[in-house]
């Protein structure tokens, strides 16, 4: 009897899902359906995560840029 991860189900159990596509690669069956999900996952994971937290450095670092620049402003000069 075939294991159920190699066995290839295309004959026996067909799509039920438009989206749904098995495919059978040296003898694995790939299913894709999360490929678009994981795309989205890794690009959140490599730019919008580190964007977030250089934007929130350069706030801080203007923030207190500022801060200096009043506190400088408001000493009375002779």
């Amino acid at each position: 009897m075939p294991s159920p991860i190699t066995h290839n189900t295309r004959d026996s159990h067909p799509p039920t899902d438009e989206g749904w596509e098995e495919i059978v690669a040296e003898g694995w069956v790939v299913n894709d359906r999360g490929a678009t999900t994981l795309e989205w996952a890794l690009l959140l994971a490599a730019i919008a995560l580190p964007s977030y937290f250089i934007l929130k450095l350069a706030l801080e670092t203007l923030t207190a840029h500022y801060q200096m620049m009043t506190t400088l402003n408001n000493l009375p000069f002779p």
